[in-house]
């Protein structure tokens, strides 16, 4: 069913389907979608994510410091009574 196009894969095979091609499952998925482009445009596009990807990862990572410090703040501060 996968091959004639009636179902999407699931993530679950798309792991499966990387691991028999010895490949990352983000590159299967970026060759599905540059399949059909030209060799520019595949570059472009791959540009855009990885911009994209860098930009989602260092948001994410000032939002765990943002909360780690909140955290820090709100709890009390215990003194070593030695």
């Amino acid at each position: 069913m996968l091959e004639s196009g009636l179902r999407g894969p699931t993530l679950s095979k798309v792991d499966t389907l990387a691991e028999v091609m010895e490949l990352h499952p983000l590159t299967l998925l970026a060759l599905a979608y540059l399949n059909r482009k030209t060799l520019g445009a595949n570059k472009k596009i791959l540009a855009q994510v990885t911009e994209q990807v860098l930009e989602a990862l260092d948001f994410s990572h000032r939002q765990t410091a943002t909360t780690a410090k909140k955290r820090q703040k709100k709890s009390p501060q215990v003194k070593d009574k030695r």
